[in-house]
């Protein structure tokens, strides 16, 4: 097998495996003021990864450690990784915390990070009571319409999510410290004749995804009708909720995790005739917050359900995508609301679901993951490799309704081994294949999303642009 070139990076001061002491890092725009290393213990500080303490996990694990799995085809290593950081994000911030790690995160706006005291500004109220979700729509839903099915008769999940972007401290500090926000200092870099940012092994990027429980949307005033994933179609083709044809109903009402065994309700009666209590799920299966009156005043954009966002809604996690600078091309994971979590369909896999550990608990054990740690298989060269077979992983709440051109313009085809892929789908993505696309600066001659394939780090297209270490949340917040 081939193995990736190592990418020679800035050294970090902290390179062994984290220890997972939680810090205090306030971010605010355009300045970093971090404290001295403390367990986090209000709701307005960003909390390190805490250990999850699962057995032979390690983060950050070293780039060749994760390359010797990816080129062995070690994918149940790969696989319990990712389900190590998913429990150390989802796990309580604190002892006592209703909040998980990761909702301590701040996320990046122009210029600069929403910090407390920006919120506060904002919203012309206190600083808020618990961690703060900046919550907007997809910036790559905005202008996308999405296929309409025949017998469509109420508003369907992929055109009202929600997300948030969330990064570790580490790469808040990264970010603030070398002003990677300021297209000044990016135009300086490229004009010095740098081609790309390096960012340290402990960033990470996550893209949470949420649903709004909005009440005009609640059957009987309590049950809410979500789309779920029955497994990618066959040919690809676009393939947005409207078209997964099953769902479950969210009582808004139970704070237990229900009745719901796991079954899917294939009729989604808009009137909810079609409801049981075995397709009926409590909020305790769910990762899910109440809406402050903050995070409604500070609602940013495009909202899906015509600005109905009030303080008290209920929102809950539906997705998240994950990603790790543990190596130059990064870790992605993608996680998932599963009904039958145990048994999900592809991109995920029963091999995967049974890779969870034990210290996996709760609302966070009701989801599923898929990874890909490389663009294609066997695993190619970061520069002068080939396209082989494709790697797909994707999410379906977020990359499922894509096709190209409009979406995916950058995709293209090849050929290995007599098999010609046509990867210009959603459901034929890879999330390394679209973020090293991430550029500086971003204008016509820019890379654009693509579909999975693969894509040599020296290619022609980046010549003219700064390479943003495959971090669209940097290039998409730039002042």
């Amino acid at each position: 097998m081939l193995s990736r070139q190592v990418f020679v990076r800035r050294k970090s001061s902290t390179t062994k495996p984290l220890l997972f002491v939680g810090i205090i890092c306030l971010a605010k725009i355009l300045s970093a003021q971090c404290a001295a290393p403390a367990q986090s213990t209000t709701s307005n500080e960003s909390v390190r990864l805490l250990d999850p303490r699962i057995p032979e996990f390690i983060y950050p694990a070293s780039e060749a450690i994760i390359l010797k799995h990816v080129d062995s085809g070690d994918t149940n290593w790969i696989a319990r990784h990712g389900w190590g950081l998913w429990t150390a994000l989802t796990n309580p911030a604190w002892p006592g915390s209703n909040s998980s790690v990761y909702e301590t995160w701040v996320s990046p706006v122009a210029g600069g990070v929403m910090s407390p005291e920006i919120i506060a500004h904002f919203a012309k109220s206190a600083k808020p009571a618990q961690p703060f979700h900046l919550l907007q729509r997809p910036r790559q839903f905005r202008g996308l319409r999405f296929p309409q099915s025949a017998n469509q008769t109420a508003p369907f999940t992929s055109a009202l999510v929600l997300v948030t972007v969330n990064w570790s401290p580490e790469l808040v500090a990264d970010v603030e410290k070398n002003q990677l926000q300021s297209s000044a200092v990016l135009n300086r870099l490229l004009a010095s004749g740098e081609s790309a940012i390096h960012l340290n092994e402990r960033s990470i990027t996550l893209k949470p995804t949420y649903l709004l429980l909005d009440p005009s949307l609640l059957v009987q005033g309590r049950y809410y009708q979500m789309s779920t994933w029955p497994g990618p179609p066959t040919p690809a083709t676009p393939f947005p909720s409207n078209m997964w044809k099953q769902c479950i109903w969210v009582d808004a009402r139970d704070t237990t995790a229900g009745i719901g065994t796991g079954a899917v309700d294939k009729i989604c009666a808009s009137d909810g005739s079609s409801r049981t209590a075995q397709t009926t799920y409590g909020l305790a299966n769910f990762i899910n917050f109440i809406l402050t009156d903050q995070e409604a005043k500070v609602w940013t954009s495009d909202s899906p359900t015509g600005g109905n966002v009030q303080a008290g809604n209920i929102v809950i996690l539906v997705a998240m995508n994950v990603a790790t600078r543990e190596m130059s091309e990064w870790t992605w994971q993608t996680f998932w609301w599963q009904p039958d979590a145990d048994n999900p369909p592809a991109p995920s896999s029963i091999a995967i679901a049974a890779a969870r550990p034990s210290q996996l608990r709760g609302a966070p054990r009701h989801y599923a993951q898929c990874f890909d740690y490389q663009m294609v298989n066997p695993n190619q060269p970061i520069t002068g490799g080939i396209g082989t077979e494709p790697v797909a992983c994707y999410n379906p709440y977020l990359e499922a309704p894509f096709f190209g051109p409009a979406e995916l313009p950058d995709s293209k085809p090849w050929a290995y081994k007599g098999t010609t892929y046509l990867e210009n789908v959603g459901v034929r993505s890879n999330c390394m294949s679209c973020h090293i696309q991430a550029t500086y600066p971003q204008n016509d001659t820019a890379p654009k999303f693509t579909g999975d394939e693969y894509i040599d780090w020296n290619g022609p297209e980046f010549s003219k642009h700064l390479k943003m270490d495959f971090t669209w949340s940097i290039v998409n917040n730039v002042k």
